[in-house]
């Protein structure tokens, strides 16, 4: 079990793209039915902004590669260096990953039932981002696409086709992502018996009732261990900043420093 939310350094790169300018926060989540999803995530930023904050593609990548790599739990996941159009930093790619499974977003954000399979995130970026100029966070692209094994019912994003959602937002924009597909198949969750329970002994109403009793204290608390995490990361960023200014003056964006 992953003990720390991959989303507690993501957030973390996500006001160290902020403080560099300009990037971009893609993510693509494949629902299958069985509640499991595979997930590809690409962090990057602008390569002509980096420049200007003293970064090489290859240096910017090393550098959240680095920060991802100290999160519990991130060897269930590849970690590999992205470069494309114009944008360098890293892809963060993981398959079945358990839709129960609380390391990833800080709670569950895949159920299922009889009627079929549920996606919900939500993420106060803006509890973190807010002490950063809007400029700088509303620099930062944020894009969410989510498909599902069979048709969308319901959802509050764009729908892109029959069983694709999309969401989009900024740096600034707190996530409030949810939709539903049906589930047609072998792979669909087993109807409730006649009394109206499930296979585990209880309704879905009281699995998914236990499940927020269980993870609630994780998603309070979510928002406090985010914060120590993007203080030290911005903390950084700030230093390297301003240490970047002192280098052009001396030799340009990247020159060497002592």
């Amino acid at each position: 079990m992953r003990r720390t939310p991959l989303a507690w350094a993501v957030t973390a790169v996500l006001v160290m793209l902020a403080l560099t300018g300009c990037g971009r926060v893609t993510t693509d989540i494949a629902v299958h039915e069985d509640g499991t999803y595979d997930l590809s995530m690409i962090l990057a930023g602008d390569e002509t902004e980096l420049a200007t904050a003293g970064y090489t593609p290859e240096a910017f990548s090393t550098l959240l590669t680095d920060e991802l790599a100290s999160q519990p739990g991130i060897e269930d996941f590849v970690v590999s260096d992205y470069r494309q159009d114009g944008y360098a930093g890293v892809q963060v790619t993981g398959e079945d990953v358990p839709g129960d499974d609380v390391g990833v977003f800080g709670r569950s954000v895949v159920t299922t039932d009889a009627d079929g399979v549920r996606f919900a995130l939500q993420y106060p970026i803006s509890i973190i981002t807010g002490s950063l100029p809007p400029e700088q966070t509303e620099a930062v692209e944020i894009r969410t696409t989510v498909s599902f094994p069979g048709p969308v019912t319901d959802h509050n994003g764009t729908l892109v086709d029959d069983v694709t959602v999309e969401w989009t937002g900024t740096g600034s924009t707190d996530l409030d992502y949810t939709a539903s597909s049906a589930v047609t198949g072998a792979g669909a969750p087993p109807a409730p018996d006649e009394a109206g329970a499930t296979p585990t002994g209880g309704s879905a109403d009281e699995a998914i009732t236990a499940e927020d009793d269980g993870a609630g204290a994780s998603a309070w608390a979510l928002p406090l261990a985010l914060g120590l995490g993007v203080l030290a990361v911005a903390g950084l960023g700030t230093w390297l900043v301003l240490r970047n200014r002192t280098a052009g003056a001396q030799g340009g964006p990247g020159s060497p420093q002592p």
